[in-house]
């Protein structure tokens, strides 16, 4: 793609994942947000001949492995027109992490069920939080990484209650790092499985908060993620204007675009790359008067 900077944020609004156990030899995916959509598999009949498993330890390649992918889609989903839109590529995510992740005769079954404050397809990386939930819970499902151990509850359990337990995590905090890393790394891959290509700027800002600034290698600058210290939180009005989006069509038609008109496109990258480095700059420093500076920007216009 052409665009130089990227500056992404978390938004405060959660995806939710809860899993319970079954004993009949299945799995299941429960999509809330997507017509209630269900699907069940009987874990014996899934494709397991075409997968290559990525052991504890190891990452996965930076390359999908199509064989999987098509198998899953041939032979474990049904037809893209006969599901609510969005729910085939959710699916076809969840298998495909459920599968790779799975190693020697460690197939635990269970029920799988996605809620979210921002629905699943509405854009602003919507879908990469769901990524970051369904990486997150089966990793733990397969043993992959374990939960911190709670502190003792603050006050004793009663008669009609466990007793409670507070964590002050401040946000991102919450999870050690390397159980972060880890399951940014598989939301990553769940969110090739969505959408081909992406940056893994989205899914970096689900699973660790904040705000990042990403660039692209190959433009004359420092490649790679950074975090932008400093940043604590900005008020904005967001709306869900229900309108769907297809990202892998509009990043194809822009890099169409630049093809037919170089000139004219890069002008305008330009011009956006110069909005980044303002916004990155204000986020970074508390002293400066955000709102105001934003505001400018966002109203600024392009050649």
């Amino acid at each position: 793609m052409c665009l130089q900077t990227a500056i992404a944020a978390s938004v405060d609004l959660r995806c939710y994942g809860l899993t319970s156990p079954r004993y009949d030899n299945k799995i299941s995916l429960q999509l809330t947000d997507i017509g209630d959509h269900y699907q069940e598999w009987d874990v014996d009949t899934l494709p397991w001949d075409a997968v290559t498993p990525v052991l504890p330890g190891e990452h996965h390649a930076e390359q999908l492995d199509q064989r999987l992918v098509e198998a899953i889609a041939a032979r474990a989903l049904p037809d893209p027109a006969d599901v609510p839109r969005g729910a085939h590529p959710a699916a076809l995510a969840f298998l495909y992490l459920y599968m790779t992740l799975a190693h020697g005769d460690a197939r635990p079954t269970f029920n799988f069920a996605a809620r979210s404050t921002m629905p699943v397809s509405a854009g602003l990386g919507s879908s990469a939080s769901y990524s970051a939930c369904i990486a997150t819970a089966l990793l733990l499902l397969h043993q992959r990484v374990r939960i911190p151990s709670l502190p003792p509850p603050t006050r004793p359990a009663g008669a009609h209650e466990p007793g409670h337990v507070h964590v002050s995590h401040h946000g991102r905090r919450a999870l050690p790092p390397d159980f972060a890393e880890e399951a940014n790394r598989w939301a990553f891959v769940a969110e090739k499985v969505l959408h081909g290509n992406p940056s893994g700027v989205d899914n970096a800002v689900a699973v660790f908060g904040g705000a990042l600034a990403y660039t692209r290698p190959g433009f004359g600058r420092k490649s790679g993620m950074e975090q932008i210290q400093g940043f604590k939180s900005l008020r904005f009005l967001l709306t869900n204007s229900k309108v769907p989006r297809d990202t892998k069509k509009l990043v194809a038609g822009v890099a169409m675009k630049k093809a037919e008109e170089p000139e004219a496109v890069n002008k305008i990258m330009d011009a956006i790359q110069a909005i980044s480095d303002e916004a990155r700059r204000a986020l970074a420093d508390p002293e400066l008067s955000r709102t105001s500076l934003l505001e400018a920007l966002s109203v600024r216009t392009v050649p």
